[in-house]
C-alpha cells in the first residue's frame, strides 16, 4: 500500500525512498501538526489514523533521533522525535520544499542514495565503516 504526504502541494510517497510518519497521538504536537497541514491545504479539517507527512516537511536532522545511524546505514528507519513540528512548505510546483532552512540542508539529506541498500556485502562493510570512524575519532583526540 502507497502512504502519501498529506501536505497539499507534495507528492512524496513511502516508495520515494523519503521517510514517511504518522500523526502523533500527543494531542497539542497532533493540533500542531493539523494547523500546518491547513496552512497549506484549503479543505484541511483533521488528521486521520493513517494520515502521514514525509520527512521533507521536518527542518533539521535534530528533529530525528537516529538520523546519522540512518544515514551511514546503521537504522532502517527514521524516528521523529515527540516534539517535532513539520515547518517545511512545498515550493508552489511541489517539487521541492521552501523556505531557508531547506536552501541550507545539505542535498538529499532524508533520502538515502542507493550505497545503503541492505545487500550481505554492505552489512559487511558497515564494520569496516564503524572502524574507520573509529580510528578517525582516536587521530583527532591524539592529535
Amino acid at each position: 500500500m502507497v502512504n502519501r504526504c498529506v501536505v497539499g502541494g507534495c507528492s512524496c510517497t513511502n516508495r520515494d525512498g523519503v521517510s514517511t510518519h504518522r500523526f502523533p497521538a500527543d494531542k497539542g504536537v497532533r493540533e500542531k501538526w493539523d494547523r500546518f497541514v491547513r496552512s497549506t491545504r484549503k479543505n484541511w479539517t483533521h488528521s486521520s489514523d493513517k494520515s502521514i507527512i514525509c520527512g521533507k516537511h521536518f527542518v533539521s536532522p535534530d528533529d530525528f533521533e537516529n538520523h546519522m545511524q540512518w544515514r551511514m546505514g546503521f537504522a532502517s528507519n527514521l524516528w521523529l522525535k515527540r516534539d517535532a513540528i513539520p515547518s517545511i512548505r512545498p515550493k508552489p510546483n511541489g517539487d521541492q520544499p521552501a523556505g531557508q532552512a531547506s536552501e541550507a540542508r545539505e542535498p538529499g539529506l532524508f533520502k538515502r542514495s542507493a550505497d545503503h541498500v541492505n545487500t550481505e556485502d554492505s552489512k559487511r562493510s558497515r564494520g569496516a565503516v564503524h572502524k574507520l570512524a573509529v580510528a578517525r575519532v582516536r587521530i583527532r583526540v591524539i592529535s
